[in-house]
């Protein structure tokens, strides 16, 4: 039976920790969603924890309005460290990589952002439809610079957005690692996903975004696919 490791992080103290939650089946991966998706609600403003005993819930209930966005992309595109850098507007924090989900949660003067990152090996991507019911704004994060990858990234993307829960639901493509040599552009980014043809029932927009080691802070790029973020979730 595969094991999916689900990893739900916690932001404590400005530090990135992970906690394992062993899932055998695709039954208890949305047992387990279930429940983190309870906490959400009762709690915002960080990273949700799961421990062997179950959830640990703050209890204080508070009224708002919350949209689920999924982050999606292959292993390797950057994918936690842009998220980092957007919780924590601190770059300089080395990622590893996500090899179950990660559950985090901004919130804004608008409404409370409620942000799966799921990881992208291919153990993992076949768990990806478990996560996409109830979703507000798909983000697929691709390499820029792996040219290798576009066709099964963009054979991953197409049959993600095939999938009846994301009839109509925005999408953003963030062209990531642009601060790389030989990065493809968006323009070309896109052409290889064919992300013209994904334009017929939903929106879809394309960003570029880089998350140099080392930043202090956010780049330019970051702080523009987050106000995107923010715009599509109020669509």
């Amino acid at each position: 039976m595969p094991v999916n490791n689900g990893l739900v992080g916690l932001w404590e103290g400005g530090m990135w920790r992970k906690v394992a939650v062993l899932v055998g089946s695709a039954t208890a991966a949305v047992a387990l969603l279930v429940l983190v998706e309870r906490y959400l609600r009762r709690r915002r403003g960080g990273w949700t924890d799961v421990q062997d005993e179950g959830i640990e819930m703050d209890m204080v209930e508070e009224e708002s309005d919350e949209k689920r966005i999924v982050v999606l992309g292959l292993d390797g595109v950057g994918k936690s460290s842009f998220l980092a850098c957007i919780a924590n507007q601190d770059c300089r924090q080395t990622m590893k990589p996500t090899e179950g989900f990660n559950v985090m949660c901004i919130q804004t003067r608008q409404t409370s952002l409620n942000i799966w990152e799921i990881g992208g090996t291919e153990n993992v991507r076949s768990y990806w439809a478990n996560f996409l019911p109830n979703t507000d704004v798909l983000v697929f994060v691709v390499d820029s610079t792996d040219k290798g990858r576009l066709p099964l990234a963009k054979e991953e993307l197409h049959k993600v957005l095939a999938h009846p829960a994301l009839k109509g639901v925005p999408l953003l493509v963030l062209a990531n690692k642009q601060d790389v040599s030989g990065a493809l552009s968006v323009e070309q980014v896109g052409s290889a996903l064919d992300l013209g043809s994904c334009r017929s029932n939903r929106a879809a927009h394309i960003l570029p975004t880089e998350v140099p080691p080392g930043l202090p802070t956010k780049t330019d790029s970051t702080k523009k696919a987050e106000e995107m973020l923010s715009t599509l979730s109020r669509s």
